[in-house]
């Protein structure tokens, strides 16, 4: 593995404060506003664009070895003394990318011979490794007979926990089958090898310690290394508590990859001639080099939220896989370089995701926006996290004295959902006592009709007030509606128009002398609101800053092949809570996207909903019903598969496509799909097909269709196969069909044994119309569906119920704590379709606050959980 060649530009690390005090625009002819700020503004606290140097920036090989075998009084196993640590005292252990040996002199070994010494290590758990390989970190004891040139690892007690290292064996070239002490050894033990068949001969004896490029000291503070003391063998024989060495030499087996980080010119570089630049002469990077840029400290302030970004650009191609390839990351050190943390797991949490990546933007580009990165630093303990929200936000003036108008704007589409109501009532925030308001009602092109007007007596000040218009405003389709209100200022320096904390959604207008929209220089929306009556009675609120609440008349769908694609309509339909494509494209995804209709005039498109239709020459096999009565997990480092049993009686092969997986609850670790032939021991997981990552980030609750790459697509012509997942930490859970059992296997203890609690909600696509032996579906007729609508809702949502049977049935809503909310039904409920109406009050019958919610449908052998959102 290698870093990459990078170019980085331009680190920032913004904070958002309160701003004390006003911020003001340039002032000119065209711009007489100033705002003042009651929210958070983005206050740039370091940046650095590499114009004039490094400025304090530091870089360095991290192939030469700082954790190196020195004599040191650390936790020395009789609490006193000195013992051969493996560690750097400065970090209290080892880094990234370490191979370190310390060999003894020449020892003859006598009759019978025995070496012993006390040993202690910490290093990488276990878990997750590459086919190969069953441990990450490590140490190991050799023996050489031939003056050191030739070197072979030796066994005794305590035996080694595992026989195939990475470190040793990927990350420093000694192939598969190195074993070693890996995890932790729980404190001092005695080792003891037995070297009679030595006997007569001069060997050295080499104690070698070995790390990944992954995860070191850094990451996890109690990872020290290894300690060895009390080294006997023959007549060596010493404690070394004097400081002597004994002839004992220590050395690094790394190749020295090369700094190659330098500040040089980029033409296209964003800062604007300068970057940092990881390259080498010839233009590209060096093999096997681990190089590090390093900030200087940078104080955070004690408040505020802090966000890191930087611009980066480069090229590079590997086309191995994970962890196989060349990559770069970002971390984070919150006490001086001592301790670092992935960028995407800035707080150090054990269960976090620990990202690198493993390509980069081939044109500058934002690192956050570029990956799935926030930025965000919080929780180290050297400033609070206050990231608060504010709804009213700050306020905007004139610079000298004026009259003035703002106003909210609708345009002949924004009104269609509203036309043929009323406007009753304007809402607005003043923030200035000294200015007199008038609320105003104005409809026609640019605000061409002044149709109401209202003087504001009395005016609560930075709050919410709602004025009556003596007379309803009616909403004409086919015609603008402005609504706001009139400001008198006094003077110059008051800030009396409230604004929200953006971004602006469609203008921000004020009128001194002709309409203006401010919302290039102020990116906010004025604390404006209308209340319209409908011609039904129903009262709603419109603003830009809330969703429209009106019925909706229809919905129009449209298709693409491609999520990012051209949208065909292909349907337009009555109101209803689900849509069947009855002539989809097959052999591929399909994608679609909803608009709602109010007068027959579209919404904006709705979030993308994908998923992959089997062509005419494949099949699906499933050994699944379809529903998923609880979430499964195997544990890190396990596997769980399902068995596939092709029929080749009607074509001679198969390829596995695709995989379908079944998400019960969405987390954030990575899913890595994997197949196996039935060549194992009793027809169980053999011989490992394929391995690769699907990003979690693409992941959703319920089926999954997971396309197989192409080079990894195997061709079955005879016998079964398994198809499965090898479990990382922060796996999502797995849907499972408890209503039976026998086709699903799990590897926790290193042997495959089937699942009997349920069978695992994995699916398999294959082409070569094969047919699949001993499909296990229950009937359309005997599964339970619920769902709710609408979802998100607003102030209330109807849960709508199709059971196959009449039994007793307990629809409860819990909140995200898992606490009881409300039940909405506990008895015996007939077959066939029902419905509730939850309208967001709890037992009580008090109104509950807005967020996640959880409705659990329970019958006595099945249980079924979906979430619900309540906005607002």
């Amino acid at each position: 593995m290698k870093k990459i060649f990078v170019s980085m530009a331009i680190m920032i690390v913004t904070l958002g404060l309160l701003a004390n005090g006003n911020i003001a625009t340039e002032k000119s002819q065209v711009n007489p506003f100033v705002s003042k700020s009651n929210l958070r503004e983005d206050v740039i606290i370091y940046q650095e664009d590499f114009e004039n140097g490094l400025n304090g920036w530091t870089h360095y090989d991290g192939t030469l070895p700082s954790s190196m075998w020195h004599l040191d009084d650390f936790n020395t196993p009789e609490g006193s003394g000195l013992s051969w640590w493996m560690g750097d005292p400065e970090l209290g252990g080892y880094i990234n990318h370490l191979y370190v040996v310390m060999d003894t002199p020449e020892i003859n070994v006598p009759a019978g011979g025995h070496l012993t010494f006390d040993l202690n290590w910490n290093c990488e758990t276990p878990g997750g490794e590459p086919a190969g390989y069953d441990g990450w970190d490590g140490c190991n004891v050799r023996i050489s007979t031939d003056g050191g040139n030739s070197w072979n690892v030796i066994s005794g007690s305590p035996a080694y926990t595992n026989s195939s290292l990475y470190s040793f064996g990927f990350e420093h070239g000694e192939g598969t089958g190195i074993p070693g002490w890996c995890g932790s050894g729980q404190g001092w033990v005695n080792a003891d090898f037995d070297l009679s068949a030595y006997a007569g001969q001069d060997v050295k004896i080499r104690f070698a310690f070995a790390s990944d490029p992954a995860y070191c000291t850094q990451d996890n503070p109690a990872m020290f290394g290894m300690i060895v003391d009390n080294i006997s063998l023959g007549s060596f024989d010493y404690d070394f508590n004097d400081g002597n060495e004994h002839g004992i030499t220590y050395t690094s087996m790394v190749e020295v990859g090369g700094d190659i980080w330098y500040i040089g010119e980029v033409a296209d570089a964003p800062s604007p001639t300068h970057a940092a630049i990881c390259q080498n002469e010839q233009g590209t990077y060096n093999t096997g080099m681990l190089d590090y840029f390093e900030s200087p400290t940078i104080h955070f302030p004690a408040g505020g939220e802090i966000k890191a970004d930087f611009q980066i650009k480069g090229q590079f191609a590997d086309n191995d896989q994970f962890p196989n390839v060349d990559f770069f990351g970002w971390e984070v050190s919150p006490d001086n370089g001592v301790t670092w943390y992935y960028m995407s797991n800035p707080n150090g949490d054990p269960n976090g995701m620990n990202y690198v990546y493993s390509d980069a933007p081939e044109i500058w580009a934002s690192m956050i926006e570029s990956y799935s990165l926030s930025g965000i630093l919080s929780g180290y303990g050297m400033y609070e996290d206050q990231d608060v929200k504010f709804e009213y936000a700050g306020s905007l003036g004139l610079n000298d004295a004026g009259e003035w108008d703002v106003a909210d704007r609708f345009t002949v589409g924004d009104v269609f959902p509203y036309a043929g109501g009323y406007v009753t009532k304007v809402k607005f925030i003043p923030a200035d006592a000294s200015c007199d308001y008038t609320v105003r009602v104005w409809t026609g092109s640019n605000a061409a009709n002044l149709v109401a007007e209202v003087e504001v007596t009395n005016p609560v000040i930075d709050d919410w007030n709602e004025i009556d218009l003596p007379s309803p405003v009616l909403i004409e389709s086919g015609q603008e509606l402005w609504f706001g209100y009139h400001i008198n200022q006094p003077a110059g320096g008051i800030y009396p128009a409230a604004y929200d904390s953006g971004p602006c959604e469609h203008g921000l207008y004020a009128n001194l002398g002709s309409w203006q929209d401010l919302s290039s220089q102020f990116n906010y929306n004025w604390m404006i609101e209308a209340f319209v009556e409908a011609e039904d009675g129903r009262a709603f609120t419109i603003s830009h800053n809330t969703n429209r609440d009106r019925d909706i008349t229809g919905y129009n769908i449209y298709r693409s092949d491609a999520a990012d694609g051209e949208y065909e309509l292909i349907d337009t339909i009555e109101p209803a809570e689900e849509y069947v494509d009855t002539d989809p494209m097959l052999g591929t995804f399909n994608y679609y996207k909803v608009t709602a209709l109010w007068d027959g005039t579209d919404s904006e498109y709705s979030n993308v909903a994908f998923d992959y239709v089997v062509a005419t020459n494949e099949q699906e096999a499933a050994r699944d019903d379809g529903s998923s009565e609880e979430g499964f997990n195997v544990g890190v480092a396990k596997s769980m598969a399902v068995k596939f049993s092709p029929d080749y009686s009607n074509s001679p092969e198969c390829v596995l496509t695709h995989a379908r997986v079944y998400i019960h609850s969405v987390n954030s670790g990575q899913l890595i799909i994997r197949a196996w032939d039935d060549d194992g021991g009793d027809g169980m997981p053999g011989t490992m097909l394929f391995q690769f990552v699907y990003p979690p980030a693409d992941l959703h609750e319920g089926w999954n269709t997971i396309e197989i790459p192409s080079a990894n697509q195997p061709t079955f012509t005879e016998g079964d196969f398994y198809l499965g997942i090898f479990e990382m930490a922060g796996l999502s859970e797995i849907g499972l069909d408890t209503n039976g059992s026998g086709y699903s296997y799990t590897d926790v203890t290193g042997s495959w044994e089937m699942e009997t609690s349920g069978n695992i909600m994995i699916r398999a696509i294959a082409i070569g119309d094969p047919t699949f032996a001993d499909q296990y579906y229950v009937p359309e007729s005997e599964t339970i569906t619920i769902s709710n609508f609408p979802n998100p809702f607003k102030p209330m949502t109807k849960i709508s119920l199709n059971m196959p049977n009449s039994e007793k049935v307990a629809l409860r809503i819990y909140n995200l704590k898992g606490q009881l909310v409300k039940t909405l039904v506990d008895d015996n409920i007939k077959s066939g379709k029902s419905t509730y109406v939850w309208n967001g009050t709890d037992e009580q019958n008090n109104k509950v606050a807005s967020g996640l919610y959880f409705y659990k449908l329970e019958t006595a052998n099945r249980t079924v959980t979906k979430k619900m959102i309540m906005l607002k």
